[in-house]
């Protein structure tokens, strides 16, 4: 019996009188739930009034409380509204659904505390008038932020309570004001809680009212479902069918034998932009006429469309293209019920986003072929160039080593003639053939010097110049070497640009770039020689296929004259090659400018087209330095002595030859075939030796490090190395950084002579 009156309690949706909680808990649930759902975007929209309403009351603090407007606006600014901002956000929280009322209710208590703390220090005229605030809290409490009764009614007396222990305590509110206050509160609460009781009770009674239709709906459609279950089923079949028909992302359009469209899909709407107006006639023959419009061929659209509908058994597949850029797949199937045609079905698919993306597959791959076919010559271009830069490496370090090989022969010679031409009377009929011998081991000097200069492994001495001086002097050296027929100008830069460069070095560079455009224009032309300033870019670089980032001292050399075909341009530089007749040239030239540049950290190339003429480019980085004024020295002057030389040398022929032409100028020479020798004899004749000519390169021991051990015997020792690979001294700062003092072995008898002279004359201690 009493679970019957449970029952018939919660069919009846009784509440509590006082709290209007139904007494059915699940009910309850239910409520809350369909309560939060409909009030949390008003509860949102409600604190954000809140927030700016009591944000903006701050204006009035400094007006009507100015001495305490500092304690009143921590409460606003520090206090509440940061509380507002934080609990706006606890109101997307998951958990928030489930404390909804307790923590509106303790929001607003926070903002009618505020209130209140700020009444207890504002004084007599600002604690009469800040009640108006509690009044507004009380008004959001029971309407706004829809809380419910209960929480409402008990935010309310908190306030109210709280607010006449702080107005009693402080004192500072006169009686008949407070008593004045307490009235409008109180009344203001008794209007709040009526207007929440009734609001909740229309929630209360909508929600039950709507439950109450859904139970009986749902009990109508079980009582249907019982006697009718075919039906039903039919019913649900059909719905199911309208649902998948509703909801393909296809538009759809069904029509009978007779015309009449019999059913849709709003999707199909929206593809063909038609109006529901217009659907609502039911009538094919008026959608084609409105559709034709928007179609590029409408006449092959309506033939196609006569066509099925005149042959109902056939299938078709086709693609509509749109004015506007639309593009759809059509596809069209007869209806068939029991093996009956009974209309056509007809399935629209916008394949617009599709064609776009093929289209831009095709102009992507399109474009990506041309990149890679870019790319690819250029790697091409790379790789030739790679290959042509690997090549001149090789032929450089083939060169450097016979030229080597050669400077060491060649000393021997050199030594040789020059005390045969010492030793023969000037009237010696043999002199001419001594001259003649000499002549020729210049030439084959000069000869290895040229390849020392394309390997790369040249002496340079470099120093600041700035590049205009360099090409004028050259200009005054070629000027007496071109003829009339070739018209020569020169191109200066106004800009000051200074190069780190040997500046002899430099010289020779662009007189064998002038010497080969001159033999280029036999029959006459131009000649032009030009400087400017250049920046290497990645772009610059990425197209030439050479270089370094960086600002250039540009000089052209430009000639018209004939110019060289492919495949000689890639030889140009390669040393020994030549297009003169035999007799007519060396091959060296341009592999000097080619090796000189390169190691100035400099870059060589041309431009050139049979006929047409030819453009070499020299880039020479910039320097910050200021150039250094250039003086032409005097030649060595050849003097012996008396002193006492330690000379160490492992080649055997070059040693001998050397030691006599020492003994000749009157030196003493003490030999040593290798570095330990050399140190066994020094400490044997310490006291006599007044230089150390060292061989940098030795067995056992190398020159610096015989000249380390002969330095700790005694520390002021002279010495003079020499090398036939001069790599010895490009490649290893020590000799420089330590001011020790070189020599090449490819010098004449006559330079080595003068530089021993030199270093034995240097002041200084030699003990």
């Amino acid at each position: 019996m009493s679970h019957d009156t449970d029952r018939s309690k919660t069919a009846a949706g009784e509440t509590n009188p006082v709290t209007l909680e139904f007494l059915d808990r699940d009910l309850e649930n239910d409520f809350a739930a369909d309560y939060f759902d409909k009030t949390i975007k008003r509860l949102r929209y409600s604190i954000v009034l809140g927030f700016i309403l009591y944000g903006l009351f701050g204006i009035l603090d400094s007006w009507i409380i100015p001495e305490a407007k500092n304690q009143a606006w921590i409460i606003r600014y520090v206090v509440v509204c940061p509380y507002l901002a934080f609990f706006m956000l606890f109101t997307y929280s998951p958990y928030f659904r489930k404390v909804m009322q307790l923590s509106v209710a303790v929001t607003m208590l926070v903002c009618g505390f505020g209130l209140i703390l700020m009444i207890s220090f504002a004084g007599p005229v600002g604690g009469s008038l800040y009640y108006s605030g509690l009044i507004l809290v009380i008004m959001f409490t029971f309407t706004l932020v829809y809380l419910r009764f209960i929480y409402a009614v008990s935010v309310s007396m908190v306030l109210l309570i709280f607010y006449n222990i702080v107005a009693i305590v402080k004192g500072h509110i006169p009686l008949p004001i407070l008593i004045n206050n307490n009235f409008f509160f109180i009344s203001a609460n008794i209007v709040g809680m009526l207007a929440g009781y009734s609001t909740e009770q229309y929630f209360r009674r909508n929600f039950l009212q709507t439950r109450v239709i859904k139970d009986n709906v749902n009990k109508l459609e079980d009582e249907i479902s019982r006697h009718k279950g075919t039906y039903q089923e039919l019913v649900r079949s059909l719905s199911l069918l309208k649902a998948t028909v509703e909801s393909t992302a296809d538009g759809i359009l069904v029509v009978d034998t007779t015309g009449k469209v019999t059913l849709y899909n709003p999707t199909f709407l929206a593809l063909w932009k038609i109006p529901e107006s217009l659907m609502a006639l039911h009538d094919d023959n008026r959608l084609i006429e409105y559709v034709l419009d928007q179609l590029k061929e409408p006449d092959a659209f309506i033939a196609l469309v006569r066509r099925l509908y005149n042959n109902p058994g056939v299938e078709s597949s086709d693609v509509l293209e749109f004015k506007d850029g639309r593009v759809y797949e059509r596809y069209s199937k007869p209806q068939r019920i029991d093996d009956k045609i009974v209309g056509r079905v007809w399935c629209f698919k916008d394949i617009t986003d599709r064609k776009r993306f093929e289209a831009e597959l095709i102009e992507y791959r399109d474009h990506l072929e041309e990149l890679v076919g870019t790319r690819t010559e250029e790697l091409s271009v790379l790789n030739n160039q790679l290959r042509q830069s690997q090549k001149m490496e090789a032929i450089g370090i083939l060169a450097g080593g016979v030229a080597h090989e050669f400077s060491n022969i060649l000393s021997t010679i050199k030594g040789s003639a020059y005390i045969i031409q010492k030793k023969l009377q000037k009237d010696d009929a043999l002199n001419k053939y001594a001259d003649q011998i000499t002549a020729s081991i210049n030439k084959a000097s000069d000869l290895a010097h040229g390849l020392l200069a394309f390997s790369r492994k040249q002496i340079i001495d470099l120093k600041p110049h700035k590049i205009n001086e360099i090409v004028i002097r050259v200009k005054d050296l070629i000027s007496r070497l071109i003829g009339e027929h070739i018209e020569l100008t020169v191109e200066l830069t106004a800009r000051d640009l200074t190069i780190i460069a040997d500046s002899n070095q430099m010289e020779q560079v662009l007189i064998n770039l002038v010497t080969n455009a001159i033999d280029a224009m036999q029959k006459g032309g131009r000649l032009t020689m030009k400087t400017d300033l250049a920046e290497m870019t990645e772009d610059f670089i990425k197209e030439h296929g050479f270089g370094a980032p960086g600002h250039y001292a540009l000089v052209r050399v430009t000639d018209t004259g004939t110019g060289m075909t492919e495949r000689t341009k890639e030889r140009i530089f390669e040393p020994f090659f030549t297009t003169k007749e035999v007799g007519k040239g060396t091959g060296l030239g341009l592999s000097i400018a080619y090796g000189l540049v390169k190691q100035h950290n400099g870059y060589i190339d041309l431009d050139t087209r049979p006929g047409e003429g030819t453009t070499f480019s020299i880039y020479i980085p910039i320097a910050e330095q200021k150039a250094e004024e250039v003086s032409v020295q005097d030649p060595p002057s050849v003097t012996g002595g008396r002193e006492t030389i330690l000379f160490a040398e492992d080649e055997a022929d070059t040693r001998k030859i050397m030691t006599e032409v020492l003994r000749f100028e009157g030196y003493t020479v003490l030999e040593a075939a290798d570095g330990e020798e050399a140190i066994r004899i020094f400490r044997e004749n310490r006291e006599r030796i007044d230089i150390a000519l060292l061989d940098v390169r030795m067995p056992k021991k190398d020159g610096k490090e015989v000249y380390a051990e002969i330095k700790k015997i005694r520390p002021g020792i002279r010495s003079l190395f020499m090398s036939g690979y001069t790599a010895d001294v490009i490649d290893n700062s020590d000799f420089r950084e330590k001011g020790l003092n070189f020599i090449s072995k490819a010098s004449t008898p006559e330079e080595i002579l003068a530089k021993i002279r030199t270093v034995l004359d240097e002041p200084g201690s030699s003990l």
